[in-house]
């Protein structure tokens, strides 16, 4: 497990739980994707009953509300933000565990060895502030207080605000086995983009050019299966207990991890990361919150392809 130096773990600080009226957007316009929620959750379905959207090229036209200035949200500022979009991913087997030739894997990313997942569906970007509050109507953070953060990965949440968010779409916590098939993209290297930390720049945000700051997702490259910030912006909670020693016990087929633990496993780095925490490979973990979480934390959901696959 490779911790960055200098990375700031220090909880959010507690602020007040708001429900949010500010009436999000319920649909999208026909002609640019229009959609709405399902009545019942999970899926999302057309609709015909929308206003023309606002949204620039790429968002699809949703829109949140932002607060009025008294700042109790009853005054409706449309801000395009970008929509839920799942991504297939397709089934396969990789070398799961330390990229060969990489000299910077921890004890924990070994023994490389082979597994195989099944084919799911996987969220295109981090949770982003307004998809969270949009599929819920409430935000664990209060309304967004400016237009700039609709499309910023959610953060200072509890574990159990992401698991609630999954579950309403039919989803949950990727599988640590399958964030990094999903990750790696079909690639054995240290990181999607190559071996070199140079490939970063433009693929993910992290400590040398995020600024110390998390920023928009969709701004840098997607991996090569149309997957974008797996490396970088902010860590993600997978649904598997932290074992150190678990590689070496791993079932081969669509491993869950261990049966019980402490801490939950994070992958992907984030915006406060050095390159070597960004590896593929690289495993972190952290206790499930239960107050606001943390300020580099986030998450994505998949979902079966086959709604009768059993589940991990």
């Amino acid at each position: 497990m490779a911790y960055d130096n200098g990375l700031s773990l220090a909880r959010g600080l507690t602020l007040v739980w708001l429900v949010v009226a500010v009436g999000l957007a319920g649909c999208r316009a026909n002609d640019c994707g229009c959609e709405k929620p399902d009545p019942e959750g999970g899926a999302r379905v057309a609709a015909t009953d929308c206003e023309p959207g606002i949204g620039p090229a790429g968002s699809d036209c949703a829109s949140a509300s932002d607060p009025g200035e008294d700042g109790s949200g009853d005054v409706d500022i449309e801000v395009p933000f970008l929509p839920l979009t799942w991504v297939a991913v397709p089934g396969g087997t990789f070398l799961m565990g330390c990229s060969p030739d990489d000299s910077a894997c921890d004890d924990d990313e070994k023994p490389p060895h082979e597994v195989s997942v099944v084919a799911f569906e996987m969220l295109e970007t981090e949770v982003t502030e307004a998809q969270f509050e949009h599929v819920l109507g409430w935000s664990p953070i209060g309304p967004h207080s400016k237009a700039g953060d609709v499309d910023k990965p959610l953060v200072n949440f509890t574990y159990a605000d992401a698991v609630v968010f999954c579950e309403a779409l039919g989803g949950r916590f990727p599988t640590e086995a399958e964030w990094e098939w999903a990750a790696r993209s079909g690639t054995s290297t240290r990181y999607y983009c190559g071996n070199d930390a140079g490939c970063l720049d433009g693929n993910a945000w992290y400590g040398p050019n995020s600024g110390g700051v998390r920023h928009a997702v969709r701004t840098k490259a997607p991996n090569p299966f149309g997957l974008y910030d797996m490396l970088g912006n902010v860590r993600e909670w997978c649904a598997d207990w932290y074992d150190p020693t678990y590689y070496g016990t791993s079932p081969s087929d669509r491993p869950s991890g261990p049966g019980q633990g402490i801490l939950k496993v994070l992958r992907g780095g984030g915006f406060f990361s050095k390159s070597d925490a960004l590896r593929v490979s690289n495993r972190d973990a952290d206790e499930e919150s239960d107050d606001y979480g943390w300020e580099d934390v986030g998450f994505r959901c998949v979902r079966e392809l086959d709604a009768n696959a059993p589940r991990p």
